[in-house]
């Protein structure tokens, strides 16, 4: 939770802007309800993550995200 705008917001201005808008976005939040990840998928992240997380599978979710972004495939 941000203290002064949301996650989403974030994404939107993200994904509105032609410098950042291809960036591959792994968002990890505390929320876990199916409207807020059907959200955030619908406003373009790439993938998202739900707190506690293992340090270990969010690399290798950034590495996939990279890799899908450069046109590999793992």
């Amino acid at each position: 939770m941000l203290p002064d705008t949301s996650g989403h917001d974030i994404l939107i201005r993200m994904k509105g802007n032609e410098k950042t808008r291809n960036l591959p976005v792994l968002v990890l939040t505390v929320k876990n309800l199916e409207a807020d990840i059907v959200e955030t998928f619908s406003l373009g992240a790439g993938d998202y993550m739900k707190k506690p997380f293992n340090p270990r599978e969010l690399v290798r979710r950034f590495e996939i995200l990279i890799q899908k972004a450069s046109g590999k495939t793992t």
